[in-house]
């Protein structure tokens, strides 16, 4: 399912996302009125710009702070080469996609133990991780994250 055109409704997974017109679109990108049966908020995720956000972090950083509903981060199969943090004041986040397409879905990022970190230090293998989860009540299955590294 590459094209998501305007007013049909897709089935992903267990999840309903409807593409409206694109000005019903903007206005629901920042309303989050697009919540499923259990009163959950749904962002769709797809690197060619059919979703919500291009990169997995943009969706995490739609999250509200201190949010105190789970927000379903739908990722549609492609190769998101980031590195994603959700971090601690961003709980009840889970990552789903569908799960007959889970080995298609690939985190990806390439960080190393020797590479600079923003203040000159060294990284250190605690700060190479391809996704660092930091907040509560986090759920993710079904997917390939790795760290592409050459040693």
């Amino acid at each position: 399912m590459s094209e998501y055109e305007y007013g049909k409704v897709y089935h992903l997974g267990r999840y309903r996302y409807t593409r409206r017109s694109a000005e019903e679109e903007t206005r629901e990108r920042f309303s989050f009125e697009n919540g499923d049966e259990n009163g959950s908020r749904v962002i769709v995720v797809d690197e060619s710009g059919k979703g919500h956000s291009l990169t997995v972090q943009g969706a995490i950083d739609m999250v509200p702070f201190n949010n105190s509903i789970m927000f379903k981060i739908y990722i549609l199969p492609g190769i998101y080469r980031e590195k994603v943090i959700v971090p601690a004041s961003k709980p009840y986040i889970s990552f789903i996609e569908d799960q007959d397409r889970a080995s298609e879905t690939v985190l990806s990022w390439n960080d190393k133990a020797s590479n600079r970190y923003k203040d000159g230090s060294e990284l250190g293998t605690y700060r190479t991780a391809s996704v660092d989860i930091e907040s509560a009540y986090f759920c993710a299955s079904g997917r390939t994250i790795e760290n592409t590294v050459v040693a």
